[in-house]
């Protein structure tokens, strides 16, 4: 099962973001690659046992919801109800403070918070929010690789009278 949401991941989420952040750092557009690596405790979080798309949302809005979802309520990306720590709360906190940054100036440093690399060709990082915030290398290389030779296969079979 991990092996299938690995291939996932690389081929419909992280593949392409990666392939367009490349793509990107090409031209005079800055990029900010990031990575969501904290798992929510959340239904979903806890059933799936690791971090999954979408699942930042909660903390980027703040809508977390103390205590279990409804009853009957499936698991759901993004599910706001769970058992949410200081370390959630704290998380929440610094990514609305980078988003909120980066809608007001285009970038998303600024001084009181972490600083968060611009991605290039070179340095190749990212920042990572897990359980704590961290700067990361080369996320996904493998991903865009297979993503970007699957690509070209398609567009040469389309190509083919």
């Amino acid at each position: 099962m991990a092996q299938i949401a690995h291939l996932v991941t690389d081929m419909y989420f992280a593949g392409p973001v990666r392939a367009q952040a490349v793509a990107h750092a090409q031209v005079s557009s800055p990029v900010w690659l990031y990575q969501f690596s904290r798992v929510p405790p959340t239904a979903l979080g806890t059933a799936v046992g690791a971090a999954y798309h979408g699942g930042e949302v909660v903390y980027v809005f703040d809508t977390m919801d103390d205590g279990p979802a409804p009853s009957g309520a499936p698991p759901h990306p993004m599910a706001t109800h769970g058992e949410w720590t200081d370390t959630d709360r704290q998380l929440s906190e610094t990514m609305m403070a980078f988003w909120t940054q980066f809608a007001a100036t285009g970038n998303p440093n600024r001084a009181d918070l972490p600083a968060w690399p611009e991605f290039d060709l070179v340095t190749d990082q990212y920042l990572d929010f897990g359980d704590t915030v961290s700067t990361g290398e080369g996320l996904h290389q493998a991903g865009e690789r297979m993503f970007k030779a699957f690509e070209t296969g398609r567009r040469a079979e389309t190509s083919t009278p």
